[in-house]
């Protein structure tokens, strides 16, 4: 008898999967009953703005640069430079792109937080 094969889940791929499965409201609501400090919290909101504008930046250089190179060791070497700017960019603001990754799917489950986000990208000028 044969038996179906065993998948796996990275752990990090699980963790995003829970978040879907609990829901933006469950998780809401357990912001609510934790109360961060909302100082803290904003700086870190407001230096993920900052640091999405300089990735943006130089995801939109790297775009350029890759489609009039042909060959893939070429390509592959942009990557590897992509790479290494954006760990550098993450690097200077001091933050993580875990962090920045946790941001950004903040915004992208939280209407207010989105509207807050677009808000200062477009006063920072990144809009």
């Amino acid at each position: 008898m044969r038996t179906a094969p065993r998948l796996t889940v990275p752990g990090g791929l699980l963790a995003l999967a829970s978040l879907f499965i609990v829901g933006p409201s469950t998780l809401h609501a357990q912001q609510e009953e934790e109360e961060p400090a909302p100082a803290a919290s904003d700086e870190r909101f407001l230096l993920f703005v900052q640091v999405h504008i300089e990735v943006v930046e130089a995801r939109e250089e790297f775009n350029q640069a890759i489609a009039v190179v042909h060959d893939d060791p070429g390509k592959e070497e942009l990557r590897s430079e992509m790479d290494q700017r954006l760990a550098e960019i993450y690097e200077s603001h001091g933050m993580s792109e875990e962090e920045y990754q946790l941001f950004t799917l903040e915004v992208s489950l939280d209407q207010e937080r989105r509207e807050e986000f677009e808000r200062l990208l477009e006063e920072m000028g990144g809009a």
